[in-house]
């Protein structure tokens, strides 16, 4: 019958989406996975709001006037790359302490900070995006909050600012139109906000 038909084909969709899933975990965890590395495309998701670190090409009025830094619902990629003094071997695990640059995928612009710039909203320091590797203002440490030594997928970390050792924070103040929701991204201060990278696409070590 029609009923006995709908009743296998919602059976057999159940299935197929649980092999699916089994499959995208075991992916996000296969042996050679399991940690960040230099090249690797990451969503970085903020701990407290569970909102996502993005940028867009709409630029702030005040402060750098660069591209605008936010949480979003949405991932949003950013590249972990190395410095100019400190470069990194695609493939490479990435360890607590480590120097790096994080270039956003969608805008082509660096996550940087400047102490002489502050966030519209909660006055703190800005966290903005730079078209154009800056002196020392796109270095970020990595600094670990668990015992481990090297920055492991779904790990929390601090992202410390090298220049002002400041960290990377949101207040969750809300942003009006044009980017009504985002939540504001700034620099503070302590450890206050802790981030991890699940999703992403991650470069091995050949």
């Amino acid at each position: 019958s029609a009923t006995t038909l709908q009743a296998m084909a919602r059976a057999v969709f159940v299935a197929v989406a649980a092999l699916l899933l089994a499959a995208n975990e075991a992916v996000a965890y296969t042996s050679g996975y399991e940690y960040i590395t230099c090249g690797s495309a990451i969503a970085l998701k903020h701990s407290n709001t569970q909102q996502n670190l993005g940028s867009q090409d709409i630029t702030y009025g005040t402060g750098s006037q660069e591209n605008s830094v936010t949480l979003n619902p949405n991932d949003d990629y950013w590249q972990v790359m190395g410095t100019e003094d400190r470069p990194c071997i695609r493939g490479q695990e990435i360890s607590y302490g480590n120097e790096i640059r994080l270039f956003h995928s969608r805008t082509g612009r660096f996550l940087r900070s400047a102490s002489q710039h502050h966030s519209p909203l909660s006055n703190e320091q800005e966290v903005s995006g730079g078209s154009e590797p800056s002196t020392g203002n796109d270095i970020w440490l990595v600094a670990g909050k668990d015992t481990q030594y090297k920055w492991k997928r779904g790990a929390q970390v601090y992202l410390q600012h090298k220049a002002s050792r400041k960290y990377l924070h949101s207040s969750g103040h809300q942003y009006g139109m044009p980017i009504a929701g985002h939540l504001e991204v700034s620099a503070v201060t302590g450890k206050i906000s802790s981030w991890r990278a699940e999703n992403g696409i991650y470069a091995k070590l050949e």
